[in-house]
């Protein structure tokens, strides 16, 4: 003999259960349909891949995550960096950032963003703005942002040039932004028309 409950509790218990059923029913379909339209998971492009490191170092500057920061400078340049974050800790602060345009050559793995810094000074509370070339470079695998160029405003302290920055990439020549070479010439040199627009 089988043992059942009457048929109005079954129904009950069904009416109780559909909402779960529907939901795992939808969440197996959205799943397969992912599966089956051959879709990237967010990130995985080596465009997503720079910008999340730009962005990771842009934050880290701005919230003062210094070791963050560092991870995305070449090795040379670490230290006089962080002497530098050092120094105006107490005095600046950037109080937000935006990448506004961005180029990357792919083939030499080299690209450049324009990012808009506001930032003050404690001393004076008066809110500044700065347009900064970052160059990034590709090293191996990594991307490391390897120079700041001010075009528009006032220099944001942090970000001037060491004494002596990027040791490692000094014998690279045309490489636009190592000390030694000239600026202009290399940014002539390395063709606009194969940088992209990310």
């Amino acid at each position: 003999m089988r043992w059942s409950l009457p048929r109005s509790d079954r129904q009950a218990e069904l009416k109780e259960d559909l909402p779960l059923v529907v939901l795992a029913l939808a969440a197996l379909g959205l799943a397969l349909l992912g599966l089956l339209s051959g879709c990237a998971p967010p990130g995985n492009s080596k465009a997503d891949r720079l910008l999340d490191e730009v962005n990771a170092f842009n934050n880290a500057v701005r919230w003062d995550r210094r070791e963050e920061a560092m991870l995305r400078l070449p090795a040379g340049s670490r230290s006089a960096f962080l002497d530098r974050l050092e120094e105006i800790e107490k005095d600046i602060r950037i109080d937000d950032w935006e990448l506004d345009r961005a180029q990357v050559d792919w083939k030499k793995g080299q690209a450049r963003f324009r990012v808009h810094f506001m930032w003050h000074s404690e001393r004076d509370a008066l809110v500044r703005k700065t347009y900064v070339e970052q160059r990034w470079r590709r090293m191996g695998k990594k991307w490391l942002m390897t120079r700041t160029v001010t075009r528009v405003g006032e220099p944001v302290p942090s970000f001037e040039p060491p004494e002596n920055p990027l040791q490692e990439l000094q014998e690279v020549p045309g490489v636009p932004g190592v000390p030694g070479v000239d600026d202009k010439a290399a940014t002539a040199a390395s063709a606009p028309a194969a940088m992209q627009d990310l």
